[in-house]
């Protein structure tokens, strides 16, 4: 088997544009996948219009009459695109308007399987792995019928969380920047000529990320520090304990809306999806931007880093434990399947375990050597949490505030443990703040730093710094026709508050401050429930 190398979009390496041979291919093979997207251009206001409308507020006749009329406009357009060969097909395997599959069409006499995306779970990781591959697998077919290279090319990754020693990789891939294409750079199956050559690479409901200034802080939205250093891969469900991947799941019917996100989907995952904007933004219209593919390969290869070059390892490498609560993780991990219909008509599905080795998947990564690392408060000790904690942690919520709205810089003041917000702190103790209920009524359009106890928000403090509350999903967990279930982020505040001598936890004031400027004001972002928590 050949084995193919995934590189860094930002390199040395590259061209000046940054117009790398394996960047050049993709380009190629896009292009091809987008000529069998009929009506993407037509598609792209109609959908960032419903991202507009079908928010949580309460919704009259003639709003629900205007949102009815928008989805019948999509719908048509959506239903021609059945090929897993296409741009628009893989998009709408992440997650699709048409959320009924009782109306999905139908390819080579199969349902297309669509809305199969994992979030929020431990799955997140190796199911979107997979998912990688399936699309490497279209991309590499369009480069063979192009008599290119595809046994050797593989996806290029968008190598953000380098920004430490590569300031521009904070940035998009300069190549996916221009809407033309370079004058003097040929794209097999592009046709060449003085009339400006759209990029197949372009997608021009960005609206950033932009070139980060100041010192580097564990808050730049690339920065992968605290996913990467935490002890433990996933948790029980309920836990309390903020993992690098996710809470494990019990029940498998949840797998598209289980709650307990890990630290890798927040930052740099989530917030990457926010920073980029436009259809990034969205569940429902991500994987119609390149970029979403190299910003997941980035993400697939911080899971490489974490597992081998951390030495933090993969689940159950002795196969099933004996008993108890990690043999019910272990069945959990090893029987859900991922599924993906193929180009030949058939189903070809995944588990877990099948996608941990990447050698014997056919790819590896230039490098997975870890970023450099930003100061981060250390996690607590690993006490009972074993390496991939199904451990049980009793927490206790002791100062909660309620129904909070957040339209700019949020300030709330927690209070606990008595009227005049006395309380001791007690060594060995764990502290958590727990967000619970986040609703948007529209895609977030910025991520925000979360402090503790900050006593001048025009000068934030770095050692009161909890880290970045990314709203990526929140919009889509918002909707009446999901649930409207809202959204939950938890951030481990140990280190912050025993870190700060004197510190009172009970009475402190918690701040939320914007990390882009942007229109706040329009997503409407409330929180039905924020707790500090102890255990």
């Amino acid at each position: 088997m050949v084995v193919a190398t995934r590189k860094a979009a930002w390199s040395a390496a590259v061209r000046a544009d940054g117009w790398s041979d394996d960047v050049r291919w993709y380009a190629a093979a896009m292009h091809q996948m987008k000529l069998l997207t009929p009506g993407l251009d037509a598609y792209r206001p109609l959908a960032i219009r419903l991202n507009d409308l079908v928010g949580i507020r309460p919704s009259t006749a003639a709003l629900r009459a205007q949102i009815g009329q928008l989805l019948g406009q999509v719908a048509p357009i959506i239903e021609k695109w059945v090929d897993p060969r296409s741009l628009g097909y893989q998009a709408q395997v992440h997650a699709t308007y048409m959320l009924d599959p009782a109306s999905w069409p139908r390819f080579r006499e199969r349902t297309v399987l669509w809305h199969e995306c994992a979030h929020g779970n431990w799955f997140f990781l190796p199911w979107h792995r997979a998912y990688l591959l399936e699309f490497e697998a279209v991309a590499r077919a369009h480069i063979e019928a192009l008599d290119g290279p595809h046994e050797t090319w593989a996806l290029p990754y968008w190598n953000s969380s380098d920004y430490r020693s590569l300031p521009e990789a904070a940035t998009l891939p300069r190549a996916l920047q221009d809407p033309n294409l370079p004058d003097d750079l040929d794209i097999p199956g592009i046709v060449g000529g003085e009339v400006d050559r759209p990029n197949p690479l372009y997608e021009p409901s960005r609206e950033g990320p932009q070139l980060l200034t100041g010192d580097p802080s564990f808050r730049d939205w690339p920065d992968a520090s605290l996913a990467l250093l935490r002890e433990h891969y996933a948790n029980a469900e309920d836990s309390n304990s903020v993992s690098f991947s996710g809470g494990y799941l019990e029940d498998l019917t949840f797998f598209h809306s289980a709650p307990e996100g890990g630290q890798v989907d927040f930052q740099p995952h989530g917030s990457g999806h926010v920073e980029t904007g436009g259809f990034m933004a969205s569940f429902f219209t991500a994987g119609l931007d390149p970029v979403f593919w190299m910003h997941h390969a980035n993400v697939d290869r911080l899971w490489e880093t974490y597992a081998h070059d951390l030495g933090h390892g993969y689940p159950f490498p002795d196969g099933r434990p004996s008993g108890g609560l990690a043999a019910q993780a272990f069945d959990s991990w090893s029987q859900r399947e991922f599924r993906f219909l193929r180009a030949n008509g058939d189903v070809k599905n995944w588990t877990a375990p099948q996608v941990l080795d990447t050698e014997s998947l056919g790819y590896r990564y230039e490098t997975t050597a870890a970023p450099v690392f930003n100061p981060v408060p250390p996690p607590p000790p690993g006490g009972d949490i074993d390496p991939f904690g199904f451990a049980r942690l009793d927490f206790a919520p002791i100062a909660v505030v309620s129904d909070v709205g957040v339209s700019d810089t949020g300030s709330v003041l927690l209070k606990g443990g008595g009227d005049d917000g006395a309380g001791v702190v007690e060594p060995g103790q764990r502290w958590n703040v727990r967000f619970d209920g986040l609703r948007c009524e529209r895609p977030a359009v910025s991520s925000y730093a979360v402090y503790i106890g900050l006593e001048d928000e025009d000068a934030p403090d770095e050692s009161r710094l909890l880290g970045t509350l990314s709203l990526f999903g929140v919009f889509e967990s918002s909707l009446e026709r999901n649930g409207n279930t809202g959204s939950s982020r938890l951030f481990d505040a140990t280190s912050v508050v025993n870190g700060i001598p004197g510190f009172n936890p009970f009475a402190a004031r918690l701040t939320l401050i914007p990390m882009i400027d942007r229109d706040l004001a329009a997503v409407h972002l409330t929180v039905e429930r924020i707790s500090l928590e102890v255990g």
